[in-house]
C-alpha cells in the first residue's frame, strides 16, 4: 500500500481520474493499493503520447522508487516525466535498439525514450548474454531519467545474477572555485548512482549503494 497526502498534487489527481478503492486512516492520509498507484502512473503519461507498455514500465518503476524508500525517485517524478513528453524532451514512438554487440556487450541506442523503457531493454539484454556466457556488459545512450537504479540490479537478481546498475546526469557540480557546473571525472563518479545486488540463499537481495545516501531532490520546495 502507499500513503498519499491530502495536500499533495498527486493525491487531487488521482481522486479526479480514479474510481480505485482507497483507505483513509486519518483525514490527513489516503492509502492506495500498489497496483493501482502504477495504473494512475501509467495512465497519466499514456494521456500524454506514451504507448500502454512503455506507460506501464514507468509506473512501475517510480512506484518502487517509493516501496523501497527513494523518495526522490518516485512518483513525486510524475510530473517531470509528463513534462518532459509534452515539451518533447522524450520521444515516445522509437524502440530501443542494440547498435554494436559481442557475445558478452552489447551497446544499446535508447533513442531517446524514457529512461526506464531504455534501462529495462539494456538490464533485459545483459541479462539474456549473462545467461549465455556467465558475465554481460551493456552500455546504453540516447536515453533519459531513469528512476531508482536498484530496480535495473533487482531485475537480475531475480534471475539469480549479480546485478550492477550505473548511470550519469547532465552537469549539476561547481568543482571547488569554478563559476559553472561541469564534469570533471571526479564529479562524474559522485553524481553517479551504483547499485549492486548480492544473492543470499537464505534471504531476499541485498540491494548495496555504493556513492552516497543523499540524491539531488531528495529536499524539495513546493511550489
Amino acid at each position: 500500500m502507499l500513503c498519499l497526502r491530502r495536500s499533495n498534487f498527486l493525491y487531487a489527481a488521482f481522486r479526479q481520474v480514479s474510481s480505485m478503492s482507497c483507505v483513509t486512516p486519518d483525514e490527513y492520509t489516503q492509502v492506495v493499493r500498489k497496483e493501482d498507484m502504477i495504473k494512475f502512473c501509467a495512465s497519466c503519461v499514456e494521456k500524454v503520447g506514451v504507448s500502454h507498455e512503455q506507460s506501464r514500465e514507468l509506473g512501475e518503476v517510480l512506484v518502487a522508487g517509493d516501496y523501497r524508500g527513494h523518495y526522490s525517485h518516485g512518483i513525486n517524478r510524475l510530473e517531470m516525466y509528463v513534462r518532459d513528453v509534452q515539451k518533447k524532451v522524450c520521444d515516445t514512438k522509437a524502440t530501443p535498439v542494440i547498435e554494436k554487440e559481442t557475445v558478452s556487450t552489447a551497446l544499446v541506442n535508447g533513442n531517446n525514450l524514457l529512461g526506464p523503457v531504455v534501462g529495462n531493454f539494456a538490464m533485459k539484454t545483459a541479462i539474456k548474454k549473462a545467461k549465455e556466457t556467465g558475465i554481460a556488459w551493456v552500455a546504453a545512450y540516447g536515453s533519459n531519467h531513469y528512476g531508482i537504479a536498484g530496480w535495473y540490479s533487482i531485475m537480475a537478481a531475480k534471475q539469480g545474477l549479480i546485478g550492477m546498475s550505473f548511470t550519469n546526469t547532465s552537469p549539476l557540480v561547481y568543482p571547488t572555485r569554478s563559476k559553472a557546473v561541469s564534469h570533471s571525472m571526479m564529479n562524474a563518479f559522485v553524481t553517479t548512482y551504483m547499485y549492486a545486488v548480492l544473492l543470499r540463499r537464505s534471504s531476499s537481495p541485498q540491494v548495496l549503494s555504493a556513492v552516497g545516501y543523499v540524491p539531488r531532490d531528495l529536499i524539495g520546495i513546493p511550489q
